[in-house]
């Protein structure tokens, strides 16, 4: 519709995975994937001037937890 958008955003919940993580974070990512995907494929005309920032509030420690999550990550 080029009716002269500058930036925006989108916020996707469901990333605290302190329990069930590896199915619920497969999931997650496979929607992100498509989201992504058709958003970029939608936008081909702008290619040129498009930039897509992805960020994360929080980090998660590398092991999981005896649930098959993770914890949030903190400085060693």
């Amino acid at each position: 519709m080029d009716i002269g958008l500058i930036a925006g955003s989108v916020e996707i919940g469901g990333w605290d995975t302190h329990e069930g993580q590896p199915a619920r974070f497969k999931t997650a990512v496979e929607q992100l994937s498509t989201g992504l995907g058709s958003f970029w494929n939608d936008l081909a005309a702008y290619h040129d001037r498009l930039i897509i920032v992805m960020m994360t509030e929080f980090g998660r420690r590398l092991r999981s937890n005896r649930s098959n999550g993770t914890d949030h990550g903190r400085p060693a």
